[in-house]
């Protein structure tokens, strides 16, 4: 018979608009929760996600580790995920991941740049190709404008904030890997959708959220 293990606690702190400024993570320790981290998420004034801190928990204190500034072009499609990590009491910019899209809207490259000498330098590229039958964003869905997804690319978890109405239209969000194999599925919620995906192998993966009618997909990449 199965045994409950738990490792890891999530709390959300929203605001009055149903964001996530504020997302805490607890550790379980000899038999209790203690704190591991905190993230504080900024919006814009259209309620877009343009800057995550996160602040790990050091025994006594929580401390800046990293910052993620997001850029998007006129069409609210990001364009640039800055990275920043918090050395010598200050900020300092390591990299950054620029995304690139065709005319049809659908993404073709992801590329790192490394941060030096003032400026960004490639490192690495991934390149994406569509067949005929593959689309990627609906433009039509509710989920078009406001779905969030962040961080892209990621390393542990994916966080999903869908609009108000997304579970009462009764859309399901699934991660498939690149052959089609379903990875995890599950209801949508509309407050925010966890993913903890520390398991997975670096690579592409293929983010869906559906209902039957309606169909948004999106790339996302697992470092």
């Amino acid at each position: 018979m199965g045994k409950w293990n738990s490792n890891y606690r999530t709390e959300y702190v929203y605001d009055i608009y149903r964001r996530t400024p504020v997302v805490k993570t607890y550790k379980w320790v000899k038999g209790g929760w203690e704190p591991s981290s905190i993230d504080s998420n900024f919006y814009d004034g259209k309620g877009k996600l343009i800057r995550t801190v996160k602040a790990d928990y050091n025994g006594k204190a929580y401390v800046n580790s990293t910052q993620h500034s997001y850029s998007f072009d006129t069409k609210s499609r990001l364009t640039f995920d800055e990275v920043k990590t918090f050395t010598a009491g200050k900020w300092e910019t390591i990299s950054r991941y620029a995304y690139v899209y065709n005319a049809k809207g659908q993404l073709t490259d992801i590329k790192e740049q490394l941060y030096s000498l003032g400026s960004f330098n490639d490192a690495s590229r991934i390149m994406f190709e569509y067949d005929a039958t593959f689309t990627d964003i609906e433009e039509t869905s509710i989920l078009s404008s406001e779905l969030q997804l962040f961080p892209n690319p990621f390393s542990e978890l994916v966080n999903i904030s869908l609009p108000k109405n997304a579970s009462n239209q009764g859309f399901i969000i699934s991660i498939f890997d690149l052959s089609g194999k379903l990875i995890i599925s599950k209801p949508a919620n509309t407050d925010n959708n966890q993913f903890d995906l520390s398991g997975l192998n670096s690579g592409i993966y293929l983010l869906r959220c559906s209902n039957g009618l309606e169909d948004y997909r999106k790339t996302i990449i697992k470092r």
